[in-house]
């Protein structure tokens, strides 16, 4: 893929530059906080009010395929940058965006199904992070996301795996209807790969390894929103890993579980990984136990 957009030369290209450069460390900040804060004006309530006064899937769909569209060259930034980072600045970077995406959310009108969608740019940013990073074999930003990054909800705030959860931010039934998924077991998910094709490809990742590195994503993000005691979302990987082969999962925890842990999540206790794991692999075998 050449590092080219509409717009001209790719500011991925620039990013590729930039980050392989220490000496470049402000101007990558800038570009990211230039880029971030277009996306949150772009998304934000002065341009996609919530006052709608109707709702079907179709408007739905169109609304997501807009917010997806403003956010699709940031998307294609923190997922080249989280695949090429090395540094802490990179992981701070990082971080930084998310916390900005997460705080997207205005008060009023927040709980209502487009009141939600405005997470939509933070739930994206977070799977193009994730998918950069295990890609590199490097999860350490996608992890030290999890763990610092909280979303506001009222008085309260929630884990990024959690208030920006695929469930949280999307109507699942909605997106099937809206994006032609309705037959499929898990349309949200089967819609975000979709998305983060194009994104994917700045690091030359498609097809079946980009379908690999997707759930192994997937599946870290369900195991952290599991650990509060909850059940963690089952994506893709439920279907296309089913229990012969359990073994793809338990390694995906066995290649994370030192990065996970070093940024105390699950407390930084590895038997509390473990006791989440294997909950986390009950709820998927109740589940997906007809999704044959």
């Amino acid at each position: 893929m050449a590092d080219e957009t509409a717009d001209g030369p790719s500011v991925v290209g620039e990013v590729k530059a930039l980050v392989a450069d220490p000496t470049q460390r402000v101007n990558l900040f800038d570009v990211f906080m230039r880029e971030t804060l277009r996306v949150l004006g772009a998304t934000g309530v002065d341009e996609l009010p919530l006052n709608v006064t109707s709702l079907d899937a179709a408007a739905y769909g169109e609304r997501i395929t807009v917010i997806e569209g403003e956010s699709s060259r940031l998307l294609a930034m923190l997922l080249t940058v989280s695949f090429f980072a090395d540094r802490e600045d990179h992981d701070r970077l990082i971080v930084d965006v998310l916390e900005r995406l997460a705080n997207a959310r205005q008060a009023e009108g927040a709980s209502t199904a487009l009141g939600r969608l405005q997470l939509l740019p933070a739930l994206l940013g977070l799977y193009a992070v994730g998918i950069g990073a295990t890609a590199a074999h490097r999860v350490a930003p996608f992890a030290r996301a999890l763990a610092s990054v909280e979303v506001p909800d009222g008085f309260h705030t929630s884990p990024l795996a959690e208030g920006a959860s695929v469930h949280e931010v999307l109507h699942a039934a909605t997106v099937g209807e809206a994006f032609d998924l309705a037959s499929r077991w898990t349309p949200i998910s089967d819609y975000l790969r979709r998305v983060v094709a194009p994104a994917a490809e700045s690091i030359y990742l498609d097809g079946e390894r980009l379908d690999a590195v997707f759930d192994d994503v997937e599946y870290v993000l369900g195991l952290v929103a599991a650990s509060s005691g909850g059940y963690g979302t089952i994506g893709r990987f439920g279907w296309r890993r089913n229990r012969p082969e359990r073994g793809a999962r338990d390694r995906i925890v066995a290649g994370t579980s030192d990065e996970l842990l070093a940024a105390r999540l699950f407390g930084g206790a590895r038997e509390t990984l473990d006791e989440t794991h294997a909950r986390f692999e009950q709820h998927i075998t109740e589940t997906t136990r007809f999704w044959r």
